[in-house]
């Protein structure tokens, strides 16, 4: 019932009922029939994220921890 006050609105707009349906249907909950990720998919994600973790996070931790540092100082003074 939700859906059809929302397609009356839509169409009320003057949406099209096929690109109401594309952009605005709710997500569905996963389908059983579609197929796992391969082991091998496993792997090149799992690399991947790990060679970005390596390349982009931890040579970023520097400038993390003086940003946390510099909010703590500054919460501290506010506070006072």
């Amino acid at each position: 019932m939700q859906t059809s006050v929302a397609l009356d609105a839509a169409q009320a707009h003057g949406l099209r009922h096929d690109i109401y349906m594309v952009c605005c249907e709710p997500v569905r909950a996963w389908d059983k029939s579609v197929n796992k990720p391969s082991k091998q998919w496993q792997q090149i994600r799992r690399a991947t994220l790990d060679r970005a973790r390596r390349q982009v996070i931890d040579p970023m931790q520097p400038i993390t921890t003086l940003f946390v540092a510099t909010v703590l100082l500054y919460s501290a003074g506010f506070v006072r």
